[in-house]
């Protein structure tokens, strides 16, 4: 009676393990990430130019591309560790009029901090030992190896480990997906930030309720010069690369496949 219980016993919880390895059997993509160069430029004798791969000089200082909503005003472009960023000092929350002042409604003020954090400056710093101050065009194309390794589950979810490696130390990423059909947005929902170590590695983990490689067309990291994120919107001056947000990475999720 006991030897029937417990082979009853064995083949209820062999049955169990079986329909758990069918709902969790998967398809495992490992998809590699190339260097990209959107939103930044390089100051020549001629103007500002996008860099060149084998052309431009490594050590040639990167440039944000402003953009500026009155045609009237025109913004310099400034080396990328000079874009304004938002700080509690210094009066960065000035008020507008005194009557702010009443209220408690204050207007953000960007400011720019590029000084390195140290002993004699211990708050008011912005870039952490180790972190290139300027960064240069050898910072941005000499990049590790990245992947993202998908693996698809036969409900029709996907699991998602993005491994970045050699990106920028220190420094403020979020990931976008752009789809085969549909408008683009944040991956994976929000948040979808990535802060790099001293060595310029993140990892990401997400899982996702469809089939990412039925789905995405590519995947783009943006560094954030501004050390800011906006939720839903990669910038809160100009959705496109180039003010305070700028493309470093990519994953072409289709390109993968064929």
């Amino acid at each position: 009676m006991k030897s029937k219980i417990l082979i009853g016993g064995l083949s209820y919880v062999l049955l169990c393990l079986m329909t758990m390895s069918v709902a969790f059997a998967h398809e495992k993509t490992v998809i590699y990430g190339k260097s990209v160069v959107m939103g930044v430029q390089v100051m020549t004798e001629d103007g500002f130019i996008k860099p060149e791969p084998g052309i431009t000089d490594e050590n040639e200082i990167l440039y944000n591309i402003p953009y500026s909503s009155n045609p009237d005003i025109v913004i310099e472009p400034v080396p990328l560790r000079q874009v304004p960023t938002l700080y509690m000092t210094d009066g960065v929350f000035g008020a507008v009029n005194p009557a702010d002042i009443r209220t408690g409604e204050f207007t953000p003020v960007p400011v720019v901090i590029d000084e390195p954090i140290s002993a004699d400056n211990q708050m008011r710093g912005l870039a952490p030992a180790g972190t290139p101050n300027p960064i240069t065009y050898g910072d941005w194309v000499n990049i590790g190896h990245s992947k993202l390794i998908v693996k698809v589950l036969n409900n029709g979810t996907t699991k998602v480990k993005m491994k970045v490696r050699g990106l920028l130390p220190n420094s403020l990423y979020t990931v976008w997906q752009f789809n085969l059909m549909g408008p683009p947005g944040p991956f994976a929902g929000i948040p979808n930030v990535l802060a790099t170590n001293d060595k310029g590695n993140a990892t990401l983990k997400r899982t996702l309720p469809y089939n990412l490689l039925e789905t995405v067309r590519t995947l783009d990291l943006i560094y954030h010069s501004d050390h800011s994120v906006y939720g839903g919107t990669p910038s809160r001056i100009n959705i496109f690369a180039g003010h305070d947000q700028h493309v470093q990475l990519q994953f072409n999720v289709q390109a993968s496949q064929q």
